[in-house]
């Protein structure tokens, strides 16, 4: 929500002969609509701190409101009802092109009990590296293995059947859904140093299968899925190894009998330099993920934003606090009866961690699975069946309020005229300096290597002693170029002029940058939620001033301030997310003429990573 709506002057188009009454009618009528605008919009506080310079008449261009509307829940189930049904047509059934040994050919099919015909949306899961093979459970002594097929004695593990949640609910929304078996494609995997490529290849293999189902029919389903799946609209969505695999399938192996609209990489595990255009791409990071823990997936996006001109899809990263890497998948959590079972992958935190178990702000499993068929069905649900009510989810306006203080979504959109005004990259030092004037700064850098806690210069300034050795996602795998910016005195900022195709803003809704707090700076105050002020000058020297406070991106980390030989708290990460603020906020400038974009820093003192200011829609 927003914190409070300030206007310092005359409230413009309000003029002197209006009766008092009248007058304060009018300004109720407006608190009640900002009071309302307040009660929608959560995830971009924001505060408008100066009106516009008196004498120049009220503006002419307006820029378009963030409105909510009525966000659906995507938690609840929709209206259909649903059948699973599995196929397994045997442990080597299944040819990888590149694999020497065959593998299972396994899965699970979620869809409406009446899909036949009705051509609706594909989703292909996939989960990631585990235990292939286990003891019986009950039987004793127990055993583990990732050999396959399972060695005599033991059973596969059915770590496909781990999103039957995820899986029932989108079949509900009137969705197919298959979850394929990856056991046998683990030894593959070790035989070719474990390259991501067999285990996106095994996708290729299953839809081949999916599309005669579709096409001609065939055991196991009869004809039950004839024209029931339309093949120009597939997601997938892959989880840890098969999150990197998913990106893999997207950049190297289109199947000219589908077409991929969208990739949902979950807790991904990163190999090679993939680039994903025109596909939607959502990567998910658990913030408490114990396997995955340097959150490496945010390079996809970080890669591929302005890999393409003209890129007609966009790009997001979804942070998840109190989330760990297995509890995604049932079969790999805590035991529940009748399944295998793992311990938490982030049990044994250092004291004060957020991360540790029993930590107030650790999710559990049905908390975080909760959050997960929010998120992952929405994503989905928006970017194949169309939903366009779920779009405030997707573009930060909206933090449902089960997600408040756990989710944030940072969002870059697809490369249209209408979606996407770049006012500064932020990335190389011309993008400060010449004609971008930057001011009042003690330190102005780009920074753009990889860099443990503990090593001097880059990105990081390591001035304050912190629990943790792998802190910067955006060079642990990439190489992402930020300014990095600190400063010891109020109102240094850095002001870019606008381009003359760019000075009409009328058609965007909304500014926004991507920022991330130094936690290991001493310039920010522990504890401390930064913030920072975002500044339209029009062409007649009117400026008006939006500040960003309270926004989860410049929060301080809730690290543990113990340090704990061997331990590490895997919860604090420079890592950049989204600042929003909606262009209806700067009343009393000229959004048809906007001459200037500074971003400016109000505290006193602070330390901040930035990247990628633009408008959007």
């Amino acid at each position: 929500m927003c914190d409070t709506v300030r206007v310092a002057g005359q409230v413009p188009g309000m003029t002197s002969n209006v009766s008092t009454g009248r007058r304060r009618f009018a300004l109720a009528v407006m608190v009640l609509v900002l009071a309302a605008v307040a009660a929608l919009v959560s995830g971009a506080r924001w505060r408008v701190d100066a009106a516009a310079r008196p004498g120049y008449g009220a503006p002419t261009g307006s820029g378009r409101p963030i409105g909510a509307g009525m966000l659906p829940d995507p938690r609840q189930p929709g209206s259909l009802a649903v059948t699973a049904q599995e196929y397994n047509f045997g442990d080597d059934a299944a040819h990888v092109p590149g694999v020497t040994s065959a593998v299972e050919l396994r899965g699970v099919v979620h869809r409406p009990v009446d899909a036949k015909g009705k051509r609706l949306p594909l989703v292909v899961l996939e989960h990631g590296l585990y235990f292939t093979c286990l003891t019986r459970p009950g039987v004793v002594p127990s055993g583990a293995t990732l050999k396959w097929p399972c060695p005599k004695g033991l059973v596969p593990v059915p770590s496909f059947r781990g999103y039957d949640y995820l899986a029932a609910n989108l079949a509900s929304h009137g969705f197919v859904v298959v979850s394929i078996s990856a056991n046998g494609i683990t030894p593959a995997e070790q035989d070719a140093s474990w390259d991501l490529t067999p285990r996106a290849r095994l996708i290729g293999v299953h839809l081949k299968k999916i599309a005669a189902w579709n096409t001609t029919g065939g055991a196991p389903f009869g004809n039950a899925l004839l024209g029931a799946i339309d093949q120009h609209r597939l997601g997938i969505m892959g989880h840890s190894r098969s999150g990197g695999a998913v990106a893999r399938y997207a950049t190297l192996l289109p199947n000219k009998d589908f077409t991929l609209k969208a990739v949902l990489p979950l807790a991904p595990a990163v190999e090679g330099k993939d680039t994903i255009t025109d596909i939607a791409l959502g990567v998910v990071l658990p913030l408490c993920d114990g396997d995955a823990y340097q959150h490496q997936g945010v390079f996809y996006v970080d890669h591929s934003r302005y890999a393409e001109r003209g890129d007609t899809a966009p790009k997001y990263t979804v942070t998840i606090e109190g989330a760990n890497h297995n509890f995604f998948n049932t079969v790999w959590s805590k035991p529940i009866p009748g399944q295998p079972g793992i311990e938490d992958d982030t049990v044994n935190g250092p004291p004060g961690s957020v991360c540790k178990a029993g930590s107030p702000r650790r999710l559990d499993q049905a908390r975080q699975r909760d959050i997960a068929t929010g998120y992952l069905g929405a994503f989905f649900r928006y970017h194949l069946a169309a939903e366009r009510a779920l779009a405030p989810l997707w573009r930060g306006d909206l933090t449902p309020a089960w997600a408040t203080s756990v989710v944030q979504v940072a969002r870059h959109p697809r490369d249209t005229r209408t979606t996407r005004g770049v006012i500064n990259r932020l990335a190389t030092e011309r993008d400060v300096t010449g004609s971008v004037r930057a001011r009042g700064f003690a330190d102005l850098r780009v920074c753009s290597r990889e860099q443990r806690i503990g090593e001097a210069g880059n990105c990081l300034t390591n001035s304050r002693k912190t629990p943790t050795p792998d802190s910067e996602p955006h060079h642990s795998w990439g190489d992402l170029s930020m300014v990095k910016a600190a400063w010891t005195r109020p109102g240094a900022g850095i002001t870019t002029p606008l381009a003359p195709g760019l000075r009409d803003v009328r058609r965007f809704r909304a500014i926004q940058v991507r920022a991330a707090l130094d936690f290991t700076d001493v310039r920010n105050p522990a504890g401390r939620t930064g913030r920072l002020q975002f500044v339209l000058t029009d062409a007649f020297g009117r400026s008006r001033t939006v500040t960003a406070g309270g926004n989860p991106a410049l929060s301080f980390p809730r690290m543990t301030t113990t340090i704990t030989e061997g331990y590490s708290d895997l919860y604090p990460h420079f890592l950049l997310n989204q600042v929003r603020v909606p262009l209806s906020a700067f009343t009393g400038v000229d959004l048809t003429r906007i001459r200037s974009v500074t971003l400016r820093f109000p505290h006193r003192s602070g330390s901040l990573g930035l990247s990628d200011l633009m408008f959007t829609d």
